[in-house]
C-alpha cells in the first residue's frame, strides 16, 4: 500500500529553490509513485514560516486529492 506525499513550498524561498519540487515529482514519477503525490505552492517569500492557513490548506488538498470520497488515510 502506498501513501500520500505531500510537499509545501514558498515560490519565492530564498534557502531553496521552488524547481526542487519539479525533481521530487520526477523522482516519485520514475519509481512509480508519482500518482500519490499532492504538490502546494504558496506566495510566501520565508523558508518554514508559512501560515497556519496554508498547513491546513495544503492538508485539505492532500486528503480530497487522494483520498476517495468515503474513504479514509490508513493510520499507522
Amino acid at each position: 500500500m502506498s501513501l500520500p506525499v505531500l510537499t509545501l513550498h514558498a515560490i519565492d524561498d530564498p534557502q531553496v529553490v521552488v524547481e526542487h519540487e519539479a525533481a521530487c515529482r520526477a523522482t516519485l514519477r520514475a519509481a512509480g509513485q508519482g500518482g500519490d503525490l499532492v504538490q502546494t505552492f504558496t506566495t510566501e517569500s520565508e523558508h518554514g514560516e508559512l501560515s497556519n492557513a496554508e498547513y491546513a490548506n495544503s492538508i485539505a488538498a492532500l486528503t480530497y486529492g487522494c483520498v476517495p470520497a468515503g474513504s479514509r488515510l490508513p493510520v499507522r
